[in-house]
Formats: C-alpha cells, structure tokens, sequence
C-alpha cells in the first residue's frame, strides 16, 4: 500500500503528492544540510541491498532519484527485524548519493532499534496519512473524481490513527 501511495505513477491519482509528503516526514528529522530533496524519485520494491558475493538483503522500498536514494524497511513496528542497517546504509550512499535509511511503521517503539537500527529515521503509517488526508482534502475535485482510492487511504487513516495500528 506505501508503495502505493509513494509512487508518482499511482492509480491514487495524486502524483507526487505521496512522496513529497514522505520526503518532508523524513527531512524534519535531518539537518538542513543533510536535507533529502524534493525531486521525483522512482520506487521499487523487494530490492536487494547486498554486494555481489554476499548474501541477500531485501528491503522492502526504495526510492531513488538522480541525487538521493532512501532505503526503506516497511515493518509493523520500528525495528530492523534481522536486516543490516549497515547495508542499507551503504547501499543508499552509493554512487555519492545522499542516503537515507528508514523504517516505516504502525508503531513506533525506540527500545527496538538495536543493531544500527537507532540511527534509522522512523515515519509511521499515521504521520504519512495525518500529512495527506488534509493535502487532498484542498482539492474539492479529488474524492468526487477519486472516490474509491479518497475512501481507501480515509479508511486506513482510520486504522492507523491514535495508535490502533496494532
């Protein structure tokens, strides 16, 4: 579904509305200098993370453009669940790209965050919709001409808010 709503080509019909909203998520905890920018990005999911020779790392989202990549691990609650932050670090970095390493989640919960996992920026379900449920909301047009999809993203507002993401 976030890889859904990330994605500029989407059938949500918002185009990059989704990613800008992430993007803007994720840069409130960076600096300015280390600002992730707001320019599209591709999106591909189950990507691996490994170098050749080693074994495979699969995150579950990336997003990529010309001068960033961000390297997401999509889990019910903020913890890195036997992948290797090192590695998603490294792979987002490539290529002298700004690098990002998230984790994005119902719940959030810092006594998880082991491993490298603690210097991951976490960005849960809630905050993402919380951020475009109002964003379509400017657009009158958007739910008459997009009701399924507008019932849809309100729908897992409504899971995920105030914590019921369990």
């Amino acid at each position: 579904v976030f890889r859904w709503i990330l994605d500029i080509g989407g059938t949500h019909n918002f185009a990059g509305l989704g990613q800008r909203v992430f993007v803007e998520l994720v840069n409130l905890a960076r600096d300015d200098d280390s600002a992730l920018p707001l320019e599209p990005y591709t999106v591909r999911q189950e990507v691996n993370t490994a170098l050749a020779g080693e074994n495979g790392d699969i995150a579950d989202i990336v997003l990529e453009s010309d001068s960033a990549v961000i390297v997401i691990e999509n889990y019910g609650t903020s913890d890195g669940h036997g992948h290797g932050y090192k590695r998603y670090l490294a792979f987002s970095e490539r290529d002298k790209k700004t690098g990002a390493v998230i984790l994005l989640c119902a719940e959030e919960d810092a006594a998880l965050q082991t491993h490298g996992w603690e210097n991951a920026t976490v960005v849960t379900y809630e905050r993402i919709l919380d951020r475009l449920i109002p964003e379509l909301d400017r657009d009158p047009a958007y739910a008459k001409e997009n009701g399924e999809q507008y019932a849809f993203i309100r729908q897992l507002h409504r899971k995920y808010a105030n914590g019921r993401g369990r």
